[in-house]
């Protein structure tokens, strides 16, 4: 039987990210952690996506200007909107689907 790297690591492999999501919980403490996980991995997501929009589009037009993404403020608008993802405070509905969830809080 073939050992996986999850099982032959243990907790060493991700020792990383849990420092790193120790220290957002800290910031983020209007975040229950369950969404601060979930929405750690849809960043990680909706980063990828965009930045290999942008990287397609500006490879088929050679750098060209254009009015969405030619700007000089278009990288540091998208990193805004990934922490504003991470940071902004969890509306009502999701606390209370949440709470349904019956997932912990703390």
């Amino acid at each position: 039987m073939c050992v996986g790297a999850r099982e032959a690591l243990g907790a060493r492999w991700n020792a990383g990210y849990r420092r790193c999501l120790a220290h957002l919980r800290r910031l983020t403490p209007e975040v229950p952690p369950a969404l601060l996980e979930q929405r750690l991995s849809l960043t990680g997501i909706y980063g990828n996506a965009i930045l290999a929009a942008r990287e397609e589009f500006m490879e088929s037009r050679r750098g060209s200007a254009d009015r969405f993404w030619g700007h000089a403020h278009t990288l540091e608008n998208i990193v805004d909107t990934l922490l504003a993802a991470i940071t902004c405070p969890p509306s009502p509905e999701t606390l209370a689907a949440l709470a349904e969830d019956g997932a912990e809080r703390d």
